[in-house]
């Protein structure tokens, strides 16, 4: 009979341990729950401040880019209403254009250095017909644009002065 006692006894005593280790074993899957849940909150923290850094530096960017296109932008002039011809030298266009229209010396003019010049098409046709392409000049320095520009303005103000 002290064989069977010692047998019940071992049994309690392991069911005791067991018992010991579920308990051990569900405190470790919450705490290990826990960990995850901290986890997860720190991850989505870091991302949510990582997309954040990452917005600012597009804000940034898109800032930058678009100052820069505005500086680039300065030194260019689009003129619009110029006949165009079949097989025309936009430079020649230009120089008579400076000259007849906007009243600039010849030699002023044509010591313009200007770094680009073309047509570009037109949006839109008016009322049937279509209207010459704008051609747009780039300016090498910024008061070659003032001086055409400012001569642009005189020659328009005396158009309207003299229409009313």
């Amino acid at each position: 009979m002290s064989e069977v006692v010692q047998v019940k006894s071992d049994l309690i005593t392991t069911q005791t341990e067991v018992d010991k280790l579920r308990l051990d074993h569900n405190e470790l899957e919450r705490d290990i729950g826990h960990i995850e849940s901290q986890l997860n909150t720190l991850e989505m923290e870091k991302m949510e401040c990582l997309k954040k850094s990452i917005d600012d530096k597009l804000f940034a960017l898109k800032e930058n880019q678009l100052f820069l296109e505005k500086h680039e932008q300065k030194y260019n002039i689009l003129i619009y209403g110029i006949k165009q011809k079949q097989s025309e030298d936009v430079w020649e266009v230009l120089d008579n254009f400076f000259v007849k229209e906007l009243g600039i010396e010849k030699l002023k003019a044509a010591s313009f250095p200007i770094a680009n010049a073309h047509r570009i098409p037109s949006r839109a046709p008016v009322v049937g017909q279509k209207r010459p392409d704008a051609i747009i000049v780039r300016c090498m320095h910024y008061s070659d644009k003032q001086l055409i520009m400012e001569n642009a303005y005189k020659v328009e103000n005396k158009k309207n002065q003299s229409s009313r």
